[in-house]
């Protein structure tokens, strides 16, 4: 965007007040139509998001909600990331908490070895400032159990990061956040319907946050509804183009579960940074293809101490139904076979 176009934006914002702006084009061919939308920041005149969308005359409906709703997830999305890159700006004393769940939640996206670690102390720092903020409670309840190994933590870590996600909703009853990273310390305690029912509460209170569309993805795939959950997960792809790296993850998972093992051994090799856990679900992926060697390669890899690869598929991945656990048993059996 050319610097007098910026500045147009910029002006434009200033006098009617607005932050963000969209705007687009559209023509018609026959029966079909050409839109194109852009999202763009009024204060820098910086375009965020643009896309384009070919709809047939029956379909134009379906499209504008598609457009609103991606909007939407973007604008969610870029005030999250906005206010990463501003609290260094903000009052120390008076915000101090709030900045200090900011630099956490920053700290959350990192791949690190002692990222995790840096962010459950800032968020204990937040709560030592501000003892009744729940979206702090909420999030260093997500950072031990993160810490603790997900579904392979303990029972004494779930118990607690389940006290303080309860605590955060209580106290941010209506923040979808406490919702979500409730729904997840409960799933990974097997609770599956109570989880489902708190991703569901995330959803009415933001329909548009991909991040919590992607997580009902994951856990109907849990529930052995893995088609269901493509279905949701691909919608917050959509909705998110610039998304998290562990959508990959999740999507992974319901692939499997479908028998789409090429895909979603792709989905896995996406990831920056492949652990223990990733490494043996690739191998299940590679033996249930028949291609043994590399299999072998990736179960070779998740060979650290402590770690067991059946113990993680049996116990750290948190299936409602045996049925479905004794299908990624089943790949690293063979991949186990191999290495034998």
């Amino acid at each position: 965007m050319s610097g007098e176009a910026a500045q147009e934006w910029r002006t434009l914002g200033e006098k009617l007040g607005a932050d963000y702006f969209v705007d687009g084009d559209i023509k018609r061919l026959g029966g079909t139509f050409d839109v194109g939308v852009r999202l763009t920041e009024a204060s820098r005149g910086v375009q965020l998001w643009s896309d384009r969308y070919l709809a047939q005359d029956t379909e134009i409906f379906s499209v504008q909600n598609e457009i609103a709703h991606r909007i939407v997830s973007r604008l969610v999305s870029r005030l999250e990331d906005a206010g990463l890159q501003r609290m260094s700006s903000k009052p120390t004393d008076s915000l101090a908490a709030y900045e200090l769940v900011l630099r956490g939640i920053a700290a959350l996206r990192g791949y690190r070895p002692q990222d995790n670690e840096d962010a459950r102390q800032l968020f204990e720092a937040a709560i030592e400032k501000d003892p009744h903020y729940g979206v702090a409670q909420s999030y260093l309840a997500l950072s031990q159990v993160i810490i603790g190994g997900y579904a392979m933590a303990s029972t004494k870590v779930l118990a607690g990061a389940l006290d303080l996600a309860l605590k955060g909703v209580t106290l941010a009853p209506e923040d979808p956040r406490c919702h979500r990273i409730l729904a997840i310390v409960r799933l990974y305690l097997r609770q599956h319907d109570a989880a489902e029912q708190h991703v569901r509460r995330s959803l009415d209170l933001n329909p548009h946050d991909a991040d919590t569309v992607c997580q009902m993805g994951y856990l109907l795939t849990m529930r052995g509804r893995p088609l269901d959950g493509l279905a949701w997960i691909d919608r917050a792809l959509r909705l998110n183009p610039i998304h998290p790296d562990w959508y990959h993850y999740d999507r992974s998972v319901a692939l499997y579960s479908i028998g789409e093992y090429r895909s979603a051994a792709t989905e896995l090799e996406r990831l920056p940074l492949l652990g223990p856990g990733a490494r043996v679900r690739l191998a299940a992926c590679y033996a249930q293809m028949g291609e043994l060697q590399i299999a072998k390669q990736h179960l070779g890899a998740a060979a650290v101490a402590g770690f067991s690869p059946l113990d993680y598929v049996k116990n750290g991945i948190v299936f409602e139904h045996a049925a479905d656990i004794e299908h990624l048993v089943e790949g690293v059996r063979k991949a186990s076979a191999q290495a034998e």
